[in-house]
């Protein structure tokens, strides 16, 4: 018993101009698409980062208002202090 072979059909894909000149365009849209909002995102980081700088130095700032001045620390004598009298031989 032999079995019959149906003929295969072969799908080839034809490029045509107008297909090339869509798939350029979507390409370059979407590449610059990409560039957009990477350079939106880039700003937002470098504010939010300036943000949190400033705020640290003005919170920095305020620490440093608030906190009493230091008195002047009374030195501890180190050791004990000997007073000299000169003596002169006549």
């Amino acid at each position: 018993m032999a079995f019959a072979q149906e003929p295969v059909e072969s799908t080839v894909a034809v490029a045509t101009l107008g297909g090339v000149i869509r798939t350029i365009f979507w390409i370059i849209l979407i590449s610059y698409l990409l560039r957009f909002i990477a350079r939106l995102s880039v700003q937002y980081a470098m504010n939010k980062t300036q943000e949190e700088v400033q705020r640290q130095f003005q919170q920095q700032q305020r620490q440093q208002a608030y906190q009493p001045k230091s008195e002047t620390k009374i030195k501890e004598p180190v050791g004990e202090y000997v007073d000299y009298i000169e003596i002169k031989d006549e």
